[in-house]
């Protein structure tokens, strides 16, 4: 009877680690958080930057997005810089719009001004967005991001612009 209880309890051990395995986390965090779109972008020099986005999390924990950075390109030269300022946990099992707020530093001011007037005007030629941010999950540290690509692309696939 001793080594059927011993054998059970080993049992689960190693069903309990296997299953919260950092690979299994880091599947879950691929497959089960999902950014559906881009709902707003606000702000000003002087206060900063937000982006508001509508996520999407089916599990069943909570994970936090941090130590984000994003660099906008126009017409291959660094204009902008962002960085997130603090850390945002995203609610388990729901869709909801969380807030990132951004310190934004200009690389190139006259790029700056000429990138803002194309925004203004929806004209996404030559801008090019680079990303990368730490989802962090039960432990567990995942690299999110893209390397430069043109603006349009990923714009559109957030449902920000729509052609």
């Amino acid at each position: 009877m001793k080594q059927i209880i011993k054998l059970l309890t080993l049992l689960f051990i190693v069903v309990s680690i296997c299953s919260c395995s950092p690979k299994r986390v880091a599947k879950q965090i691929e497959k089960g958080v999902t950014i559906e779109a881009i709902e707003n972008i606000s702000g000003s020099a002087a206060g900063g930057w937000v982006i508001t986005l509508r996520v999407n999390n089916q599990t069943s924990y909570q994970p936090t997005l941090s130590n984000g950075q994003g660099d906008i390109y126009l017409d291959n030269v660094l204009t902008v810089h962002a960085d997130i300022t603090e850390s945002i946990t995203m609610p388990k099992r729901a869709v909801s719009s969380i807030t990132i707020p951004l310190q934004i530093s200009v690389k190139h001011p006259l790029k700056a001004i000429s990138l803002l007037l194309r925004l203004k005007e929806k004209n996404f030629e030559g801008v090019d967005i680079a990303f990368n941010a730490t989802v962090e999950m039960m432990g567990v540290k995942r690299e999110i991001g893209t390397d430069k690509a043109p603006a349009k692309s990923i714009l559109r696939r957030l449902g920000y612009i729509k052609d």
